[in-house]
């Protein structure tokens, strides 16, 4: 009994050792890791020192592992590009090998260098590892240019359609790479919705996208602001696609001239002085009609004993009282509403500081405008415009009215004997 037990011992010992030893052998077609291998492409300088169009760079990679063996890496220069090798430095597993870059006579403004290790096993080499590098080789003859028309105006608050274009002086240039152009700008909204009802998907910043050989960039919208500055810049950041890397370009920021929505900013203005003035006009009518009924009024209380008891009855007293809160003579009330619209429109469109007598007013919606039409309906017309008069250095400007912005009161007219029941 203890004979077989011993032999049964010795054949799973066996077997335990043969399958640690296998185990430390490479399978066919594995591929390694990137932790266990190294391939990276350098540059001494970049854009690189370019000599009689060449340039030199570097690939350093693994050369042994244990139980793997790695040939050298395949290296492109991308197109009309050719990359030849020059000397090799190995060291302690790692190898260097030193390339040289022939530019044509009309070279790029970027090439893709890329590298492709191998791991060289029985069954035939395994790709384990590539890489690549996009590199500005300083070339930049081209442009990159809008379809809008930079010359021509934006109407603020309005979507106009945008693409952009590489320009080499008159002629289009198409891209090597794909290309992703990032827009971004303080002074206006973008969306990649070609429907201008969608304003839920306007943001400050997009991606406008070049396709491979595409002439043009992929169509968006762009919609400044309400009330913008003259001018609005649009930040670009073309980051080029290389097949495993990319590279960011700041090329200079594209300016706009904008054309504030004067119209519709001076409707909500005018609608703010016409808000304030419908409101409160209404406020005093039916303070002013109750004092002429106070029966009608469950706040006056009974009359002072022995006062006379005034009933007015019919409509004219409140249809003159209600022509000199809202009208007044010769249409003035109605002039000073507009008067004041036009005031409140003015200092919004020229201020710098949206601090206006104490009250924040932002000009970039048309709120700010709407705000400050309310704003101005609180004020007299004539201290109002003595107010700017001081802010202009005109001091001390007499005024021949006062205006306590109260409407006047009518007095009742006395009643007919036939209104007063006899």
């Amino acid at each position: 009994m203890s004979r077989v037990t011993t032999q049964f011992a010795i054949v799973v010992l066996f077997l335990a050792l043969l399958t640690f030893a296998e185990s430390g052998k490479p399978e066919a077609g594995a591929t390694p890791t990137q932790d266990d291998t190294l391939l990276s492409i350098d540059l001494p300088h970049d854009p690189p020192t370019i000599k009689d169009n060449k340039f030199l760079f570097s690939v350093t990679f693994t050369s042994e592992l244990p139980g793997k063996q790695f040939t050298a890496p395949f290296v492109s220069c991308g197109q009309s590009v050719s990359c030849l090798s020059k000397k090799t430095d190995p060291s302690r597993g790692f190898s260097t090998i030193q390339y040289e870059a022939t530019l044509p006579s009309d070279p790029p403004a970027a090439v893709e260098l890329a590298a492709d290790l191998y791991l060289h096993t029985a069954a035939g080499d395994q790709q384990a590892k590539r890489t690549s590098r996009i590199v500005d080789l300083g070339f930049r003859k081209y442009s990159l240019q809008p379809t809008i028309d930079t010359k021509q105006p934006l109407e603020g608050d309005t979507p106009r359609r945008l693409s952009f274009h590489f320009k080499d002086g008159a002629d289009t240039v198409i891209p090597v790479f794909p290309v992703d152009l990032h827009l971004s700008s303080d002074c206006a909204d973008f969306s990649k919705s070609p429907r201008s009802e969608e304003q839920a998907k306007f943001a400050p910043s997009t991606t406008a996208q070049f396709k491979s050989n595409s002439e043009g960039s992929e169509e968006i919208v762009i919609q400044p602001h309400f009330w913008s500055a003259e001018t609005c810049e649009v930040n670009v950041v073309e980051v080029l696609q290389g097949s495993g890397g990319t590279r960011e370009i700041d090329p200079p920021p594209i300016i706009f001239t904008v054309k504030p929505a004067y119209t519709p900013s001076f409707l909500m203005a005018l609608a703010g002085a016409l808000c304030q003035y419908l409101v409160f006009g209404a406020a005093r009518l039916i303070v002013e009609a109750q004092k002429l009924n106070p029966s009608k009024n469950p706040l006056a209380g009974n009359p002072a004993p022995g006062s006379p008891a005034v009933k007015v009855t019919g409509s004219s007293p409140y249809k003159r009282l209600a022509s000199e809160i809202f009208i007044g003579p010769a249409y003035s009330n109605l002039i000073s509403v507009l008067l004041k619209g036009v005031l409140a429109f003015f200092i919004a469109g020229i201020m710098k500081d949206p601090n206006v007598f104490g009250i924040t007013v932002e000009k970039g919606n048309f709120y700010g405008f709407f705000t400050l039409g309310i704003f101005f309906g609180f004020w007299p017309l004539e201290k109002l415009l003595q107010k700017f008069a001081e802010i202009a250095g005109l001091k001390g400007v007499p005024t021949d009215q006062t205006d306590s912005g109260k409407p006047p009161v009518v007095p009742p007219t006395a009643p007919r004997p036939s209104e007063a029941g006899g």
